[in-house]
C-alpha cells in the first residue's frame, strides 16, 4: 500500500502557469515510488490563467482540496469607508461651491498609511507574510479535514507563496507528522534586497526561522539559495538543507529534438512572464541591442523575428510600447498572450535559439523554471544575467551563452555569433537529461519523503 503525502501548493491544475508545474510533476512521478500525493491548493477562481489539459497529469487517487482564500484588505477598506458612508454630507457652501468637511482638511498631510499609523499597521499584518494571508484560515480548516480523511505519513508545502508554509507547519504540529518545506524562490534572503519595511521584515523573518526550525528537510531548487539559507542559519544542521533543482518532462518532448526551420528569419524566443519592478527580468537590454545592429546596418529586420510567449503586463506597459516605436523592433517583435503548456514545446521546436532574462542581483540564487525545458529543447540559449545561478548554469550547459544586462556590445555580438551559427544544435549528454528529468526528481524527493517518514536512506542525491 502507497505511503500519503499532503502537499500544499497555491496552484494545481486545471491552473496554469509555472509555478504549479514543480508540485505537478512531482506528483505525476511519485505513485510509483510509493508515494501516493494528496494535494490542498486554492480555489479556482483566484487564478486568471487555467490550463485544463494539465489534468490529465494527475495520479489516480490524487484527492485535490480546494480551499477559499479570504482577502482582508478588502474587510479592511471596508471598515475604512463606514465612517465616510455614515457621516452626513456637508451642506453647500456659500457661494455656491462645495463645503470641503474638516476631516480632509486634517487629512491633506497623507493618510494614516503613509505616516505609519494604525493602519499602517493593519496593512502589514494583512499583508504578512505575503498577500496571500487570507488562506491561512480557510486552508487549515480544508487542511484538518484532509489529514482526517487521508491520515498523510508527511506533511509537504511549497511556497510561493510563503503562506503555505504556515498552514502546513500548523497542520504538521497538529497531526505530529513530519514536515518537508520546498522552496521554489528565497524567501525573506529575497525580501532584504527588496528594502521591505522594517516592522514586516523583523515579523517575515520570525516567521521563516520558525519554518527552517521546525521542518524536517528543507528542499531548495538551487545550491545558490541552499548555501544562503546554511550561511544565514548557522544554528540549524547543514544537511537539513538539500537541492533539487527544476527540471523538465520527457513525456512533454519528441524523443529526439528535431532540426529548427531551415527557411524564413531566424526566430528567438522567450516563454513566461517578465517581471518589471525595478527591471527584474524583461527583455530591455536585448530589444535595445537588436534596434542598434538594426539601425546601424549591421543586422536585416526582414531576417529576425523574436516571439515573446505569455509575457504577462510587461508588454501593455509604456516602458514596451516606447521600444516599439523603433520601426526596426516593431517590424521583428511579436507579442503572443498566454498559451497551454502543452504549447510550449512546439514554440521552443520552431526556434533557433531560446532566450532568458534575469537582470536583478535580486534573483542571483534563483533559475527560471523554463531554463531546464530550454535544456531539453536543444537549442543554442543566450541568458541576458546578472552574475549568479541563472548566469552559471546556462554558461555549463553546451550552447549556453550569458552575458551581463549591461554589456551591450556583448549582447550585439551574441546575436550576431547565434545567427551566424543558424542550424547548429548542441549536444545534450545523457547526465544532463538524467540530471534534470522528472522522473529522477521525483525519486531524489520520495528519498527525501522516505527519510522524514522514517524508511530508510534516501533514493537519491539530495
Amino acid at each position: 500500500m502507497k505511503r500519503r503525502v499532503l502537499m500544499i501548493s497555491h496552484g494545481y491544475p486545471p491552473v496554469g502557469g509555472s509555478g504549479m508545474l514543480r508540485t505537478l510533476k512531482f506528483s505525476k512521478y511519485l505513485p510509483a515510488l510509493g508515494w501516493q500525493p494528496q494535494v490542498l491548493t486554492l480555489q479556482r477562481t483566484r487564478h486568471p490563467r487555467m490550463d485544463p489539459r494539465l489534468l490529465a497529469e494527475v495520479p489516480a487517487g490524487t484527492a485535490v482540496h480546494r480551499s477559499p482564500v479570504w482577502n482582508p484588505l478588502d474587510l479592511l477598506l471596508w471598515l475604512k469607508s463606514l465612517p465616510a458612508r455614515l457621516a452626513p454630507r456637508p451642506a453647500p457652501a456659500p457661494g455656491g461651491g462645495k463645503a470641503r468637511a474638516p476631516e480632509a482638511a486634517e487629512e491633506s498631510g497623507g493618510g494614516e498609511a503613509e505616516r505609519g499609523g494604525p493602519l499602517a499597521l493593519i496593512v502589514d499584518l494583512c499583508t504578512t507574510p505575503d498577500g496571500y494571508s487570507g488562506w491561512l484560515g480557510p486552508g487549515l480548516a480544508i487542511g484538518v479535514w484532509a489529514l482526517l480523511r487521508h491520515r498523510p505519513r508527511v506533511i509537504y508545502s511549497t511556497s510561493p507563496p510563503p503562506t503555505a508554509h504556515l498552514i502546513g507547519g500548523l497542520l504538521a504540529g497538529l497531526a505530529r507528522r513530519p514536515w518537508v518545506v520546498d522552496f521554489r524562490d528565497p524567501w525573506t534572503l529575497q525580501f532584504r534586497e527588496e528594502r521591505l519595511a522594517a516592522r514586516k521584515g523583523r515579523w517575515n523573518r520570525r516567521l521563516e526561522h520558525w519554518v527552517l526550525r521546525r521542518a524536517h528537510t528543507v528542499i531548495c531548487n538551487t545550491e545558490p539559495l541552499a548555501a544562503a539559507f546554511r550561511a544565514a542559519h548557522p544554528e540549524l544542521p547543514a544537511e537539513r538543507f538539500v537541492v533539487i533543482t527544476n527540471g523538465f518532462d520527457p513525456e512533454d518532448f519528441a524523443a529526439e529534438p528535431g532540426a529548427p526551420p531551415a527557411e524564413g528569419p531566424f526566430r528567438f524566443v522567450h516563454t513566461g512572464e517578465f517581471f518589471p519592478l525595478r527591471n527584474l527580468r524583461v527583455p530591455d537590454p536585448f530589444l535595445a541591442a537588436l534596434r542598434d545592429l538594426a539601425e546601424s546596418g549591421r543586422l536585416d529586420p526582414a531576417t529576425v523575428r523574436v516571439r515573446l510567449v505569455g509575457s504577462g503586463d510587461y508588454t501593455r506597459l509604456p516602458q514596451f510600447a516606447a521600444q516599439m516605436r523603433s520601426p526596426a523592433l516593431a517590424q521583428m517583435v511579436e507579442v503572443v498572450d498566454f498559451l497551454p503548456h502543452g504549447e510550449i514545446p512546439g514554440e521552443l521546436a520552431a526556434s533557433h535559439a531560446l532566450l532568458l532574462f534575469q537582470n536583478g542581483e535580486s534573483f542571483r540564487m534563483q533559475v527560471p523554471a523554463k531554463t531546464f525545458e530550454y535544456i531539453r529543447a536543444a537549442r543554442p540559449i543566450l541568458a541576458i544575467a546578472a552574475p549568479g545561478a541563472t548566469a552559471d548554469l546556462v554558461a555549463s550547459v553546451s550552447g549556453g551563452r550569458a552575458v551581463r544586462p549591461e554589456d551591450a556590445a556583448g549582447i550585439a555580438r551574441a546575436i550576431l555569433a547565434l545567427i551566424a551559427e543558424r542550424g547548429t544544435l548542441p549536444a545534450r549528454g545523457e547526465d544532463e537529461l538524467e540530471r534534470f528529468g522528472r522522473p529522477g526528481l521525483a525519486r531524489r524527493l520520495a528519498g527525501v519523503l522516505d527519510a522524514a517518514a522514517g524508511f530508510g536512506a534516501q533514493r537519491g542525491p539530495a
